[in-house]
C-alpha cells in the first residue's frame, strides 16, 4: 500500500482516476499547479549558467597561466569556484527529482521560457486506489496525501494458530483458505510468518498466509 504525495505544494488542476479503477506502475493521476516548481526550475536554469560561466572561466584562465599571464593561485580559486558551483547545480537538479521531474526531463530544460508551473503525478506502483483525498481546486501542501494505491497481487491472511498445532505449522508450508463468500473455493496461499509471542488468554498465535 502506497500512500501517494508530492514534496511540493500547489493547487490540484486535474484528477484522472477514482476509487476502484486499476491503474499502472507511472499512471498519471493527478496534475497540479505550483509556483513552487517555476523556482525550482529557474533556480536550477540560474545554476547551470553560473556553472558553464566558471567553466568557461577555467579554460580561458588555464591559457593564461601558460603564457605567465596569470597565478597558479587563481587558477585554484576558480577551481575551488567551479566545485561550488557544481554543487549547488546537483542540489538544484535533485531538487527538482524530488518535485517530480524526470532526468530527460531535466536535461531538456535549457531556457526561461520552457519553465512550467504544472507538473503531473504518476502511481508509483501498478494496484488499485482505494482512497482518493483530492479534487480539481484542492490546494496542497507536501503533508496532503492525494491517493492511496494498494497492490492486491500478494495480499495477507492473518490468523490464530492454536498451541495444540504448534508443532505441526511452519514457515514456508503450503496452506489453503476458504472464506464463507466462496466456500467451494480454495486459495492457495504459503505460511510466511508466525509470531514467537503466544496469547495468554487464548494461547493462540498470529499467523500469516501469503496469497
Amino acid at each position: 500500500q502506497v500512500v501517494v504525495a508530492l514534496l511540493l505544494s500547489g493547487r490540484v488542476t486535474r484528477v484522472a482516476h477514482m476509487l476502484g479503477d486499476r491503474v499502472a506502475t507511472n499512471t498519471p493521476l493527478v496534475e497540479i499547479y505550483s509556483p513552487d516548481l517555476a523556482d525550482a526550475q529557474t533556480r536550477y536554469l540560474s545554476m547551470r549558467a553560473e556553472f558553464q560561466a566558471v567553466e568557461q572561466e577555467i579554460a580561458r584562465t588555464d591559457r593564461l597561466v601558460e603564457i605567465g599571464a596569470a597565478s597558479q593561485q587563481e587558477l585554484e580559486r576558480i577551481h575551488a569556484e567551479h566545485v561550488r558551483h557544481r554543487t549547488e547545480l546537483e542540489s538544484a537538479r535533485t531538487r527538482l527529482q524530488l518535485l517530480g521531474m524526470t532526468l530527460p526531463q531535466i536535461d531538456a530544460l535549457t531556457s526561461l521560457g520552457q519553465v512550467a508551473a504544472t507538473t503531473t503525478v504518476g502511481s508509483p506502483i501498478a494496484g488499485v486506489v482505494t482512497a482518493r483525498t483530492v479534487n480539481p481546486g484542492t490546494t496542497v501542501d507536501p503533508a496532503t496525501p492525494l491517493m492511496t494505491i494498494v497492490d492486491l497481487s500478494s495480499v495477507w491472511v492473518v490468523g490464530d494458530l492454536y498451541e495444540r498445532d504448534f508443532s505441526r505449522v511452519s514457515v514456508g508450508m503450503p496452506a489453503i483458505v476458504t472464506t464463507t463468500a466462496f466456500p467451494d473455493h480454495e486459495i492457495m496461499g504459503r505460511v510466511a510468518y508466525i509470531d514467537p509471542q503466544v496469547s495468554v488468554d487464548t494461547r493462540t498465535a498470529r499467523l500469516r498466509v501469503e496469497i
